[in-house]
């Protein structure tokens, strides 16, 4: 590929530079042509060496003339002369300009040369890169094989080679399996063979032996998928090859080749009709069996969808296990729904097989949004423009679609961008600005008022391409350089494009398209679009800053009112072409309008779960995209969709109903435009399977023989084709030496039992039977032949075969099995009867047969118990008597232990007249189906029952129900596949009928509530009942005494017929109203019936409450206790006496008393609230008494006690006591001198708080050790030199005479011993304080004496061990001489002396004891005076008038 594309380079190569050199030589003659003068000539002479082109001029001669004479001939010679040279010197001038011109131009030219040179070069490189990268883009895909895998079968020492095509881009890589091992030459050399070469992949085996018979697979895999393929090699030995094809009846059809040959196909567990939703999963399949088979031939499985043959894509994989064939939906979207088919080719014969499915919109993620649309497609996809089209769906959610948005995305990508910003309603919508050369998908959401839908499945990935630019990419290199040529040639001018027209017109906007110019292909080819509006005015470039490049074009926001003309220019390397012819007169608007409704769905009945439907077409087919079907039940006005996939026929089979319900149809045509309208609703039809002829008879038996007649017995037919079956026609023929003979006429018998005594035969002669059923149909196949029986007088003693076994009331465990006796009884009387029965195997056939009953029984059923769920059994009977055990029966059918899904008890009930029945609803019913009821499995008496049915219920009604009628009840619904139940009425279950019979026979007003009575205000009384439902013709009646009781001064009655209240009130109710209170209520056939007794202590009761509201309604006329006065306890545990009163003013008085002493009047009245209060703060016994408050004024006065005393106190005291208890603070530890105290704090410490001490749950005593008190409300307890035997919890219990509280606290730890070491200070400071040295006392603070005297002074001191004593005198240590004397004795008393005291033994003294534990100091002033200074101080005093104190 390589070398193709260089060549093709140099040859576009060399042409481009000849047409550039041509066109450049065409340039330069115009140039000179226009500069040179029309006298003068170019010639072009080529110098060999320089290729140069030299102009050369020809010189302009004059010709000779004679000169002039005189002076007028040489003025005009002269003037002819300077004409002539300067003629010369412009021809000369002209000659050098031209010769500079022409440097400049070959300057130019090979500028331009160069430049156009490189420009080309580029342009050839980027265009074959693109090239390149768009031809490996469409070589990319996956693996695919090309050719498969061939199966072989060869003899042993035989060579084989398996091959196979594998196709794909980039190069796949391949890998070769024997039965899923890797096959690897370098293993095993020389046996194994690889080779590959132009994407032919074999696998040559040299010599084969028996070990190489296997399944050999080749796998492919590159980066965008895998593909695999396999066969089968069998290799066999020469011996019993040639035996087994010699041997038996296959020898010549081994002779054809399969391809030639004809087999059986049997398709087997055939897939049903499917259902699913959108995202889903969803797997088909069926087994193939093949007859005769051929080993390793492969038959040809094909899957179609619609008729189009489906290959294995993304959505899609099928597989064939050489068994079974199946198709795997992996992600599933409504366009997969349609008809699946199975074809399954071997040799010349082919089998199919074909089924629905169905795809349900997945739930939208907004509720009430709409379906997802389906079946995105691009069309008319150009460089930048595509037009998406889809298709409605079928679910709108509920309100009408206003529109749709399209998304795209480029491949590689994973972010979707909107392409439309206003919904489009039409379901196709042009996307322009894509980008040349790139590759998009698609996607469409739909929008209603609710929201957005799911979106759609992404369309296929599309390339931006021109279609001429493909078109011409298809042409030879040679037909390109020739088109190439006529487009780099000047003289070409660009024609215009030709048929512009209007593709698509809606309201929103216009598609133009037009064909390209007339002469090809062109690179680089784009449009202009103009336009002029219908009334006149200039054309207008509609896309003047970025041109189409594509020959379509969508406008938008245009007028709709108004018409437009358009016409299109193209354009191509700078040259514009003449415009062309103009498009119009155009307007907006909806070209394609919405087809009409089709006409009326005729529906016909198809299976018990579909109807199939039929109807005309819609009149305006065109673009007409399919139908959609919807359905309603009946008794709904909801209609659903049968199809989410629009279908293209006239004809559909809606699936999926429900068996026995009503539905109605209708159909909705779909286009582009949108949904029609509904076609008108078909009838409803109810959903069974089609009317048919009954299938054949089956398990024919002999129940007894005479000499000229047999009892021929037989099963019913597994479908009577929807119809009741009508007759059974029996045919018979004569069976001799083995030869069966001609059948001879039916015999017609409408016996219910399948049971028929066949007359007119011979004796010992050999007959063989064959039954057909028929109904309103006609007449069905007939069953298979049954076995010969020979006519003949049976004799022998066991009775016969029961017959007609039928499986009732089937539930997960049991059943009940019901037959027929024997016809023929042997030698006595049927005494009892014995039933066996044997599981179903895989095979059908029955296992070993097991006894159910141990001993005979009489009746013709029994219940069996004990089954297994969901197995298969079979039964048989025999019969004896009192000779022997007779023959068993035939096999009953296979039974499945499973409760059907839709099976109903028999339920029990009472119509509205009264009657009792007992009713069964069967979902399944027929139109032919009949309910079959039984009284202990016996047809029930008809004089005491009466059966009917209605649709899918059917009802027994007891007519005399008794006891008589107790008892199992059944019932067994006609051709239901065995639908049956059961029900046992017993005694309660009846009398509980009876009652509900009597009260529906004899009605009674229903009552809300029965008579009561009650108290109104001012001791007023209300007697009311109050009823249900009463008609407009209901009547009430009041009795007391048996006495009616009427409206007068002492009874107000009422009777409310539409609320159904009855009442009547009595103003004053006395003594002599004592008695029994009676309402009777009548309406229509209903009564009922209410009395009320009112004597004795209810009577004594009710009236005094009457008079005690009398009382207080009279007391409330003046100042009154709207709440009585009351006690509460405060949170700080002190007691508040409050009460309540109403309708006081200004000048009522209310005052406190306690013991009828007054303590207190209320000045202040609160006339919002009225509460008045008095607080006792830490209430003692002291406070316990009587309390009153009294309230007075001209309207009246009331009073409020209350005793706090006894009972009330201490009840009051318990909850001060609790509040107490509440406030106390959790428990605390303090460090003392004595020890460590706890202690917690309450608000107020009463007497009756009750207080404990625990330690480790031990009650603590008061001791040396322990002591506890309570202290201005803190209780504590004191540990005395605490130790480790002190660690532990600690509780405090307060006991407030109700409830115990407690506070806890836990000595340990680092805390308890910082708490010892702070008592062992505090310990040792208190010693310390306790021993130090101190002065008690005997110092006074002031000595004043006389001078000259002596004085004495004593104080005692205290110390251990005993302290020093100093005496100082003016903070200095006293000096003793004959006037100071000290003493200290005993340690204890210390004298201080002075003799002959002096003023200047005036100041301050001091005593300054001290010990080891420190010490004090004890002070006081000596005053010295003299007697002749208190003389004059007298004296002066008195002169003064002042008194000196003595």
């Amino acid at each position: 590929m390589s070398s193709t594309c260089t060549k093709r380079q140099r040859t576009f190569r060399a042409r481009s530079a000849f047409q550039s050199v041509k066109a450049s030589t065409r340039m330069s003659h115009s140039v000179r042509s226009h500069a040179l003068s029309s006298r003068s000539k170019w010639h072009l002479q080529r110098h060999a060496d320089h290729q140069e082109e030299v102009p050369y001029v020809i010189p302009t001669f004059c010709s000779r003339k004679k000169l002039p004479v005189n002076v007028h001939e040489r003025r005009m010679w002269g003037m002819s002369s300077l004409r002539e040279d300067q003629q010369r010197m412009r021809i000369l001038f002209a000659n050098e300009l031209a010769k500079i011109e022409e440097g400049v131009l070959k300057v130019r030219h090979i500028v331009l040369e160069r430049t156009e040179m490189s420009e080309m070069r580029r342009e050839i490189r980027e265009r074959l890169e693109y090239e390149r990268k768009i031809i490996e883009a469409r070589l990319i895909h996956a693996p695919n094989i090309g050719v498969p895998l061939r199966s072989h079968i060869v003899w042993e020492h035989m060579g084989v080679k398996l091959t196979c095509v594998v196709l794909g881009f980039p190069e796949p890589k391949v890998t070769w399996y024997k039965d899923n091992m890797v096959i690897n030459p370098k293993l095993e050399p020389g046996r194994f063979r690889i080779t590959s070469a132009y994407g032919v992949h074999s696998l040559q085996i040299g010599r084969c032996e028996l070990s190489d018979t296997a399944q050999y697979s080749i796998s492919a895999v590159n980066n965008k998928g895998k593909a695999s393929c396999e066969a089968t090699l069998v290799v066999k030995q020469f011996r019993s090859t040639v035996q087994e094809l010699t041997s038996g009846s296959l020898y010549d059809w081994w002779l054809l080749t399969p391809s030639e040959a004809y087999f059986d196909i049997s398709l087997l567990g055939r897939f049903p009709v499917s259902f699913g939703h959108e995202g889903e999963t969803l797997h088909l399949g069926c087994s193939v069996l093949i007859h005769p088979p051929v080993p390793d031939y492969q038959p040809k499985i094909q899957w179609f969808r619609d008729g189009m043959l489906l290959e294995d894509s993304q959505w899609f994989t099928s597989k064939w296990d050489g068994e079974r064939a199946s198709i795997d939906l992996h992600h599933l979207n409504k366009e997969d729904e349609g008809l699946y088919s199975l074809k399954v080719t071997a040799g010349k014969s082919s089998q199919e097989y074909s089924a629905y499915v169905f795809v349900q919109d997945a739930e939208a993620f907004v509720a009430g949004a709409p379906g997802a649309p389906l079946e995105a497609t691009c069309q008319d996809i150009n460089r930048d423009y595509a037009v998406i089209c889809w298709k409605h769906p079928s679910d709108d959610g509920g309100s009408t679609i206003t529109g749709y948005y399209v998304e795209r995305r480029e491949q590689g990508h994973n972010e979707w961008q909107r392409c439309n910003t206003t919904p489009t309603k039409l379901a196709r919508f042009p996307v322009t600005g894509l980008s040349e050369g790139r590759r998009y998908e698609f996607r469409v959401r739909a929008l209603n008022q609710r929201g957005l839908s799911r979106p759609s499945r992404v369309s296929e990935p599309i390339t931006t391409l021109d279609p001429t630019e493909q078109a011409h990419n298809k042409l030879s290199w040679i037909e390109k350089i020739l088109a190439s040529e006529e487009q780099i040639d000047g003289t070409a001018i660009l024609k215009p494009p030709v048929d512009v027209s209007v593709i698509e017109a809606s309201k929103d906007y216009i598609v133009l398209g037009w064909k390209p110019p007339k002469q090809g292909w062109c690179e680089g080819l784009t449009y202009y679009i103009e336009k002029l509006s219908g009334d006149g005015g200039v054309w207008e470039r509609v896309n003047l800053g970025s041109p189409a490049h594509s020959p379509r074009f969508t406008m938008f926001n245009l007028n709709v009112e108004c018409s437009y003309y358009f016409r299109v220019r193209a354009c191509s390397s700078g040259a514009i072409s003449e415009p062309s012819e103009p498009a119009g007169p155009i307007r907006l608007g909806d070209r394609l309008g919405v087809p009409s409704p089709p006409g009326q769905a005729l529906p016909i009945r198809h299976t018990d779960t579909s109807v199939a439907l039929s109807w005309e077409p819609t009149t305006n087919t065109e673009d007409l995209l399919g139908y959609y079907v919807d359905c309603c039940e009946e008794g709904t006005d909801k209609w659903l969709p049968c199809n989410n996939k629009p279908i293209q026929d006239t004809k559909f089979i809606a699936h999926g109903l429900t068996t026995g319900k009503k539905y109605m149809f209708r159909v909705r045509a779909m286009n582009a435009a949108g949904m029609s309208a509904g076609s008108p609703a078909s009838e409803y039809i109810q959903v069974f399977a089609a009317l048919a002829c009954p299938s054949a008879p089956y398990d024919l038996s002999l129940l007894a023989s005479t000499c000229d007649s047999m009892v021929i017995s037989w099963k019913a037919p597994k479908t009577n084709g929807g119809a009741c079956i009508s007759a059974y026609f029996i045919d018979y023929r004569e069976v001799c030496n083995g030869e069966p003979g001609s059948w001879m006429e039916g015999i017609a018998t409408c016996v219910t039992p399948c049971a028929y005594q066949v007359k007119g035969l011979k004796d010992g002669q050999q007959y063989q039977f064959c039954i057909r059923a028929a109904n309103i149909v006609g007449v069905g196949h007939p069953s298979e032949p049954s076995e010969t029986f020979t006519c003949c007088q049976w004799t022998m003693p066991e009775p016969g075969p029961p017959h007609e076994l039928v499986a009732w009331e089937v539930q997960d465990t049991s059943l009940v099995m019901r037959w027929r006796p024997p016809v023929y009884e042997g030698k006595g009387p049927i005494t009892g009867y014995w039933m066996e029965m044997a599981e179903v195997g895989a095979d059908d056939l029955p296992g070993e047969w097991q006894p159910i009953n141990n001993t005979a029984i009489t009746k013709t059923r029994l219940k069996v118990d004990g089954l297994e769920k969901g197995k298969n059994y079979v039964f048989r009977v025999k019969a004896q008597n009192s000779t022997a055990l007779g023959k068993a029966s035939e096999c009953s059918d296979p039974v499945c232990t499973t409760t059907r899904p839709e099976t109903r008890a028999i339920q029990t009930g009472v119509d509205e007249e009264g009657n009792i029945f007992l009713e069964l609803e069967c979902p399944a019913t027929r139109e032919t189906s009949t309910f079959i009821w039984e009284k202990d499995y016996e047809d029930p008496d008809p004089s005491r029952t009466r059966g009917e049915s209605d649709g899918t219920k059917g009802r027994l009604y007891l007519l005399r129900p008794s006891e008589k009628d107790l008892g199992t009840y059944s019932c067994m619904v006609t051709d239901t596949n065995g639908y049956s139940a059961s029900i046992d009425l017993d005694k309660d279950e009846l009398e509980r009928l009876l009652e509900i019979s009597h009260e529906k026979k004899h009605p009674r007003v229903p009552l809300v509530s029965d008579l009561n009575v009650e108290l109104l205000e001012r001791g007023r009384v209300r007697f009311w009942l109050q009823a249900k439902c009463l008609g407009p013709a209901a009547t009430a009646q009041f009795y007391f005494n048996n006495r009616m009781i009427t409206s007068d001064k002492k009874y107000d009655v009422r009777f409310d017929r539409e609320s159904g209240l009855v009442e009547m009130f009595m103003d004053s109710f006395a003594a002599d109203d004592m008695g029994t209170y009676t309402v009777q209520l009548h309406d229509e056939k209903a009564n009922t019936q209410s009395s009320l007794i009112l004597i004795g202590d209810v009577f004594d009761k009710l009236l005094s409450e009457a008079e005690f509201l009398r009382r207080e309604w009279i007391r409330k006329q003046g100042p009154h206790f709207a709440e009585y006065l009351r006690w509460e306890v405060t949170e700080h545990c002190d007691v508040l006496l409050l009460c309540k009163v109403a309708n006081i003013r200004k000048d009522t008085k209310i005052n406190w008393f306690k013991d009828d002493s007054h303590i207190m009047e209320e000045k202040d009245h609160d006339f919002e609230s009225g509460v008045f209060t008095f607080l006792i703060a830490q209430i003692t016994r002291e406070n316990a008494g009587i309390y009153k408050v009294h309230l007075k004024d001209n309207r009246g006065e009331d009073t409020s006690t209350l005793r706090l005393m006894d009972e009330v106190f201490d009840e009051l005291m318990k909850e001060v006591a609790r509040y107490s208890a509440e406030s106390a603070t959790p428990l605390k530890m303090q460090p003392t001198a004595e020890g460590i105290k706890l202690y917690s704090n309450v608000t107020f410490y009463p007497e009756e708080l009750k207080i404990s001490w625990f330690q480790r749950n031990t009650k603590l005593a008061s001791t040396d050790k322990t002591r506890s008190g309570v202290t201005h409300n803190q209780i504590w307890l004191l540990i005395s030199d605490p130790n480790d035997r002190d660690k532990g919890r600690y509780n405090l219990e307060l006991f407030d005479g109700k409830k115990t509280h407690q506070r806890t606290i836990e000595l340990a730890g680092d805390d308890f011993d910082e708490a010892v070491a702070e008592y062992q200070r505090l310990k040792a400071a208190a010693l310390a304080e306790k021993n130090r040295a101190r002065v008690v006392g005997g110092l006074p603070d002031v000595v004043a004496i006389q001078e000259g005297k002596t004085l004495n002074l004593t104080c005692s001191l205290w110390g251990d061990p005993t302290p020093e004593v100093c005496w100082m005198h003016n903070d200095r240590e006293l000096e003793l001489d004959e006037h100071f004397s000290t003493k200290f004795e005993d340690g204890r008393h210390a004298a201080f002396t002075i003799r002959g005291i002096h003023t200047e033994h005036s100041g301050k003294y001091s005593i300054r004891v001290r010990n080891k534990y420190g010490g004090e100091t004890g002070d006081f002033t000596v005053s010295v005076y003299r007697p002749e200074d208190m003389a004059e101080e007298v004296e002066g005093s008195e002169g003064s008038g002042q008194r000196v104190p003595g």
